[in-house]
């Protein structure tokens, strides 16, 4: 009953006035009129203040819905507003988009934003100060129009205005700034001592890039979205913690001179630690804090400032410091393993080891990212070890290495929000490819070995020389076949007494050479049918020189798992064939 009624007070238009909301309720009220929509949560007391000042404010805002949705009773509704913290006000003309609103939380503030959604766009300053008129709001936009071509500059000007409303405030006068010959726009934010310009062309789109850049304030608030876009500027990030949400305003406007000397070498962002604890834990500062300061690099590794009164100079020095890499992280890390008896085929690493053991240039290195709880991991550990078995039986454990880490005991350089995640660091240039696969039935040898064949660095085939039997099989007849420039040089070893042996059969009719490439042949041709239609695309791709072709090194390893295991009989001569058909240059032993 109580649903029905407030669903027909929405429809008509009535007052909706500090009505806690529940899901359908919420929206319906998003997508049908203006609305003021206070996030909560049980335990709040700046909760439960704002909501007083909502409701000392509801009879003034008549025609604006105001109501409250509490988080604890509703959060997919909270997940889907992508409210982060509370309390959190938003605000929607009624189109369901959902604008947080970040003006004052006192009354006169929340009275000035909502007459200004109601009012024109653009306000007509007149003779009236455009500085003062600035400084009633966190951002304000001022255009500057002069007397030729003002009607156009006006129509684009509101364009822009009737988007961005929600967001700041827009004014205009007819006239020129006293610093510009043309039409000019200036952004006058409330931390900021001076206004940043913009001279350009009067076109929706140029104006609208410009706004959001100089918008972006010197010291973002910290949330999940936030820092995505602080990730993007790929930066260091500076981090301001503090604990009482009176304060920030206070602290940011003392830090901002920080801020501006150093805003081209870090993003900087204020975190209230209620909030994001587990934030502060990342960066070694406790969630106990008053304030503290912390940097996180590229790879995200924390440079926390040893003490928690916060002053310019400090952070000023600590940021110094870390500019001219005299800083060390600080490293969550369980014990380095003991060094087993025997080599293990996946190496366990920890926090203090995993940069120097994953950036080794060298080698690729696949890592499986785990938490204890996850069984699946620990059941992954099994196939990964029988993938290094196989690795190791072929020689290959200098060029690609298998390791494990435990997210929950040790501090890894990126996010990792799902486990077990697998991630191959490739050799060279360390770069990072992750695995997409799909994780509901365990993992086989195959895909793990299919996607670090996929991922590792390509290597021109025509620049590799080749010695497969070698690691193979290094006392045994060796056979090599190269097809080069019309006809098959046979290079025969044995090593009873004709090691140095060396014949080259061109249909001359050599009987050891003949009979050396025929059982070759034999051997080859047999194992192709074994190998089936993946080795006769895998050649096709190679002498095409297709883009997805495998390199000689993923071919080698293939073969080297493969042939080995389906043909018990020692096969140096299907290696070699294999090799003359790369148009290699020579496969010795």
């Amino acid at each position: 009953m109580r649903s029905a009624a407030l669903l027909l007070s929405i429809t008509l238009l009535t007052s909706v006035q500090c009505i806690k909301l529940r899901r359908t309720e919420f929206n319906v009220l998003i997508s049908s009129r203006q609305s003021l929509i206070l996030f909560t949560a049980d335990g709040c007391r700046e909760c439960d203040r704002v909501q007083r000042v909502l409701d000392d404010v509801s009879p003034v805002l008549s025609e604006t819905a105001i109501a409250s949705v509490n988080c604890n009773e509703e959060p997919v509704v909270c997940d889907d507003a992508q409210v982060f913290t509370v309390p959190t006000v938003k605000y929607t003309i009624g189109n369901s988009e959902l604008v947080t609103y970040k003006e004052g939380s006192d009354a006169s503030s929340i009275v000035k934003y909502i007459e200004r959604q109601s009012g024109p766009p653009v306000v007509d300053l007149g003779n009236q100060s455009h500085i003062d008129f600035a400084r009633l709001s966190r951002v304000a936009v001022v255009a500057f129009l002069g007397p030729s071509g003002i009607e156009e500059a006006r129509k684009e000007f509101n364009t822009i205005a009737e988007r961005w409303r929600a967001h700041y405030s827009f004014g205009s006068v007819d006239r020129l700034d006293k610093n510009s010959a043309q039409h000019s726009i200036a952004v006058y934010m409330r931390e900021e001592e001076h206004p940043t310009y913009y001279s350009g062309p009067f076109r929706v789109d140029d104006i609208e890039a410009f706004l959001q850049g100089a918008t972006q304030p010197l010291i973002r608030e910290f949330d999940p979205s936030s820092y995505e876009q602080a990730i993007a500027d790929k930066k260091p990030l500076g981090q301001i913690f503090f604990s009482k949400h009176a304060e920030q305003s206070e602290l940011v406007k003392s830090l901002i001179p920080v801020a501006k000397e150093y805003k081209d070498q870090l993003t900087f962002m204020t975190i209230l630690v209620s909030d994001f604890p587990n934030r502060a834990e990342k960066m070694h500062l406790s969630k106990d804090l008053k304030y503290g300061f912390a940097i996180a690099d590229h790879y995200g590794r924390a440079y926390p400032m040893s003490t928690t009164t916060l002053s310019a100079n400090r952070i000023k020095k600590h940021i110094s410091a870390f500019l001219a890499g005299s800083l060390k992280p600080a490293i969550k890390s369980e014990p380095v393993p003991q060094a087993p008896t025997l080599p293990p085929f996946v190496t366990k690493l920890v926090g203090s080891n995993f940069d120097d053991f994953v950036y080794d240039k060298s080698r690729d290195v696949l890592v499986e990212f785990h938490v204890p709880w996850c069984q699946y991991c620990t059941d992954l550990h099994k196939v990964m070890n029988e993938l290094g078995s196989q690795y190791a039986k072929s020689g290959l454990t200098d060029k690609i290495a298998l390791a494990t880490i435990n997210v929950d005991g040790n501090d890894v350089p990126l996010e990792i929000d799902s486990y077990p995640s697998l991630r191959l660091y490739r050799a060279g240039d360390n770069g990072i490819a992750s695995f997409q696969g799909d994780f509901t039935q365990m993992l086989t040898v195959e895909q793990l070995d299919t996607f670090i064949s996929k991922n590792r660095v390509k290597v021109n085939n025509s620049n590799r020389r080749v010695a497969m039997y070698e690691a193979m099989s290094p006392n045994k007849v060796g056979v090599a076949h190269s097809v080069k420039m019309g006809y098959i040089t046979v290079l025969f070893r044995q090593a009873t007494g004709l090691a140095n042996a060396t014949t080259i059969w061109n249909g001359s009719g050599d009987l050891i050479a003949m009979i050396s490439y025929l059982a070759g042949t034999l051997f080859a041709a047999g194992h192709l049918l074994i190998f089936g239609p993946t080795a006769i695309k895998l050649l096709a791709k190679i002498r095409r020189n297709d883009a997805d072709a495998p390199s000689t090194e993923s071919l080698e390893l293939w073969l080297k798992m493969h042939a080995t295991r389906s043909f018990v009989v020692d096969s140096p001569a299907v290696l070699c064939f294999i090799v003359g058909l790369l148009n290699a240059t020579e496969c010795l032993r």
